[in-house]
């Protein structure tokens, strides 16, 4: 198993890192992290079937996850999104389509589990429109010789 990572500091209250894992260790990764790195945390992905797939795999590992996607009903949204701020240690994991034009405060890290489609979502990161003091993570998949 080999793992690269890079960081950076695009402003003064952000930290930016991308993982260059291969496709088969994402979920591990992203399992570790939560682990190790507590408190307020944004999932990102680019569709409702990966949302529901780590909501499922995470709720195995006692995470308490806290999906948030265009398939749920509108009240069910509003309650994840209140337990979530409600939280100090919350996960949501939100497509980014359905996050879109989320205030949130005090999210410590945001994860990109999918590189986005847009630039939108990381312009708003690197410019910390969605948060006063965060991590954000990028996660990058490869073949990685063995």
């Amino acid at each position: 198993m080999k793992l690269f990572i890079t960081s950076t500091v695009t402003a003064e209250t952000l930290t930016e890192a991308r993982i260059i894992c291969a496709f088969e260790e994402k979920d591990f990764y992203l399992c570790y992290f939560i682990q190790l790195h507590k408190g307020r945390t944004l999932v990102f992905c680019n569709s409702i079937s990966c949302v529901r797939r780590l909501a499922h795999l995470l709720t195995l590992l006692q995470c308490r996850p806290l999906p948030f996607h265009a398939n749920m009903k509108q009240r069910q949204r509003l309650k994840n999104l209140d337990r979530f701020r409600e939280d100090p240690c919350g996960l949501l994991l939100a497509t980014d389509v359905a996050a879109r034009g989320l205030d949130i405060p005090d999210v410590q890290h945001v994860v990109h589990y999918q590189v986005p489609r847009t630039s939108e979502v990381s312009n708003k990161l690197k410019h910390g429109q969605y948060t006063s003091l965060f991590s954000s993570v990028v996660w990058s998949c490869v073949s990685l010789p063995t």
